[in-house]
């Protein structure tokens, strides 16, 4: 199977603007507004990584044609290590990718990132990123 350092479309690598909502598809065309009185839950899209989350497709996925998103809520500790990983997958197969990935990653400390903020990545996971599983 090909390696890429970031086949999937992981949206680390795009600027932090993009990384801190889901694509446009992803709304409901006639869904109203959220209430303008109900606060933002405080979490945004880490800023930079040093090292770079690398998720590996799970080869039951690839093999089934099977895509996915996940949304990985998580904190960071004083050395850039995250912490407390949350993922949210709209596929269970991909949850322990996403978890394992994001754990390897490290984050840029420094004025934006803080010990003990909180931040959400975005994941996505296409068969079509990726080669087949060797049989």
């Amino acid at each position: 199977m090909r390696r890429a350092c970031l086949a999937i479309s992981l949206l680390a690598a795009l600027s932090p603007a993009s990384l801190a909502a889901e694509p446009p598809a992803a709304l409901a065309v006639d869904s109203p507004p959220p209430p303008s009185d109900v606060p933002e839950p405080p979490v945004a899209a880490p800023p930079g990584f040093r090292v770079p989350p690398r998720p590996v497709y799970p080869v039951e996925a690839l093999r089934n044609d099977i895509g996915g998103r996940c949304m990985v809520s998580f904190t960071v500790n004083a050395e850039g290590v995250p912490q407390n990983i949350v993922p949210d997958c709209d596929h269970p197969v991909f949850t322990a990718p996403a978890r394992d990935a994001v754990a390897a990653a490290r984050l840029d400390m420094g004025a934006e990132v803080q010990a003990g903020d909180v931040f959400r990545l975005p994941l996505r996971f296409q068969p079509a990123d990726w080669d087949s599983p060797q049989d």
